[in-house]
């Protein structure tokens, strides 16, 4: 009975070790990720047809985020699921966690296959303004038979437009997790884009029970240690922010943007006093380093925003033309970086691409006697940067 007694102890003691480190662990998940980039937020599709699904779960992710909703990682593809798929995923719906309502709404980029169906600079700016004032991203579905495009339907979430390059998160399981150029994505092309979902309406589950102003009652102490009772605390990542740059050029030094946080009235905040600042990455390299601004004070939270250094502008050296193929001799730039030679034909709209790793590289499989078009930027870490000057020749 003795054994038996201290057996059960045992068993006991080891339940509620497992049950405190899930806590823990649960715990830690939930206070991590305010930064709407951070890998976490992002979503594989769990079946070849949810595309749709996935792109605009991810974008719900990232609205809860910026909302400052706690519950942001139970949207997922099996709770959005019941409410937004009927055989497809739905033009309009509504998705409610614990504290907030989010709208869903849907939009036709052209009409077609109609006369006025929009291309090139036009298609581009219409994207980059869908974009503007949803930083939490929008869903951009290419549907097969329109625009010329029939290689099967895709949806991939578009979350930001910079330095003439859209950067997008896709389901798909064979391509990169998290933020990638569109260019990597599967299917989607700027140039053939159909139709969008985006979050259109957020609001309080019950205005009368959640506090809309996402002020919270916080444990503060005074200069001495003592706890002060009843102190409300504003979160931080309600502020505004600003950052002096978002890209830097690949110089070899340390570059920081600088950071301006103010409130809804315009007043700015004042570092060290109302919040700190910190930076991950070596804020050297070519890639994306974050700023984290974290409140003290009056106030709580914390908020990362995103910065990049990318290679400095490419430039085509020479091309040299031959029987179907062109080789592109590349001046090669400093940071250990790759390349990207794009190509299309003279007076076409889209661009075929291809990489190196080489400063030299031969475009095979062109078409003889027709004039091509050539321009190559470096990349690395999923950072781009500027193409170079296109440069024209003739396939012989």
């Amino acid at each position: 009975m003795e054994i038996h007694s201290y057996k059960h102890k045992f068993i006991s003691l080891c339940m509620a070790l497992m049950l405190t480190l899930s806590g823990v662990m649960l715990s830690t998940k939930e206070a991590k990720a305010l930064s709407i980039d951070d890998a976490e937020v992002f979503l594989k599709q769990q079946s070849s047809g949810t595309c749709t699904l996935v792109s605009i779960t991810m974008a719900l992710r990232r609205k809860a985020i910026l909302m400052g909703d706690p519950d942001w990682s139970t949207i997922t593809e099996d709770s959005v699921k019941p409410v937004a798929w009927s055989g497809g995923l739905l033009h309009n719906f509504s998705y409610s966690t614990s504290h907030y309502k989010y709208t869903i709404g849907y939009g036709d980029i052209d009409d077609y296959g109609e006369s006025d169906d929009i291309t090139g600079d036009v298609k581009v700016n219409a994207l980059a303004s869908l974009l503007t004032n949803r930083p939490e991203g929008v869903a951009i579905y290419a549907r097969s038979g329109h625009n010329n495009y029939n290689n099967g339907p895709h949806c991939i979430l578009m979350t930001s437009y910079t330095n003439g390059v859209f950067y997008v998160a896709d389901p798909a399981n064979s391509t990169t997790t998290g933020i990638i150029s569109i260019d990597q994505a599967l299917k989607v092309t700027v140039e053939n884009v159909a139709s969008y979902w985006y979050v259109s309406n957020v609001e309080a589950v019950d205005a009368t029970d959640q506090d809309t102003t996402n002020d919270s009652t916080d444990t503060n102490t005074d200069e001495n240690g003592n706890v002060i009772a009843d102190q409300t605390t504003t979160k931080i990542y309600n502020m505004n922010v600003e950052l002096s740059k978002t890209k830097f050029v690949y110089n070899k030094k340390k570059q920081i943007p600088s950071v301006v946080v103010s409130d809804d009235e315009g007043n700015e905040l004042t570092n060290g006093t109302d919040y700190t600042l910190s930076y991950q990455g070596n804020c050297k390299s070519i890639g994306t380093h974050k700023v984290v601004i974290k409140g003290i004070g009056k106030y709580s939270g914390f908020v990362k925003y995103s910065f990049h250094i990318t290679p400095t502008k490419a430039k085509i050296k020479k091309v040299k033309a031959s029987r179907k193929s062109v080789k592109v001799s590349i001046k090669k730039l400093s940071g250990n970086v790759k390349y990207q030679v794009a190509y299309r034909k003279s007076g076409k709209i889209s661009w075929k691409y291809t990489t190196t790793t080489s400063s030299l590289k031969t475009v095979k499989n062109l078409k003889s006697k027709t004039k091509y078009q050539f321009k190559v930027r470096g990349y690395k870490n999923g950072v781009y940067g500027t193409y170079s000057k296109i440069v024209k020749t003739k396939v012989k």
